[in-house]
């Protein structure tokens, strides 16, 4: 594949064809591992593909691999947001490896970002930005300007965790929402705290069970 993808970039009027070919073969893989070249070159050339505004360039691929690139999408924002964006040492692996578990579940993502993200000129924040592409928001009033949320629709919940340490992770009514999921938002009671929200959860283990079993149930 890689050998493949880089005939593509060298004969550019070729790439969408032969990304479809590619695509289409490698769903039928037993089991379609993810794999990152494939997944950079399909983003890179057609866009986030749960964002309606992209469909015409994924339809000719089919809706398996639009659905399967959706995936691998979901799954390497969320890693990127608690290795990057995120602050919180080991607890960060855990909130990454139990919301990775979900990623199924989640049918829409949005990451509002704080200053120092927003200005961070290195590699790694550019690609992560890139990938964001579409779902990308503001934050302001959410105290360190290193500070981030990264925002989850599921089902009828819409759920809100912060990067930095000592923030809980809130749950809201998605029709019922107390911040509209475009441009800036506000980290604080005003917007993505909101006392009108359903559950607020900490990252916090108790004696009778972790914080993930409090979060699942």
């Amino acid at each position: 594949i890689p050998q493949l993808l880089e005939l593509l970039v060298r004969h550019p009027l070729a790439a969408n064809a032969g990304l479809v070919m590619l695509l289409q073969r490698y769903c039928k893989c037993r089991p379609a591992v993810v794999h990152p070249p494939l997944r950079d070159f399909a983003v890179n050339l057609w866009g986030n593909p749960w964002l309606a505004r992209n469909a015409a360039k994924w339809a000719a691929a089919g809706e398996p691999a639009r659905r399967m690139l959706a995936e691998w999408l979901k799954l390497v924002l969320i890693e990127q947001f608690f290795n990057l964006l995120a602050e919180d040492g080991t607890n960060d692996k855990r909130r990454l490896q139990f919301w990775q578990r979900y990623h199924d579940r989640i049918d829409d993502m949005y990451f509002a970002l704080g200053n120092t993200a927003n200005r961070n000129q290195s590699a790694d924040f550019r690609d992560i930005r890139h990938k964001m592409a579409g779902r990308m928001l503001g934050l302001h009033s959410a105290g360190a300007p290193s500070n981030n949320a990264f925002i989850m629709c599921i089902g009828e919940f819409v759920v809100v965790e912060f990067g930095l340490s000592g923030n809980a992770c809130f749950l809201f009514q998605r029709d019922n929402l107390p911040f509209a999921l475009e441009g800036q938002l506000a980290g604080n009671q005003d917007e993505l705290k909101h006392p009108n929200h359903v559950e607020r959860l900490l990252h916090v283990d108790k004696q009778s069970e972790s914080w993930e079993q409090s979060f699942e149930k």
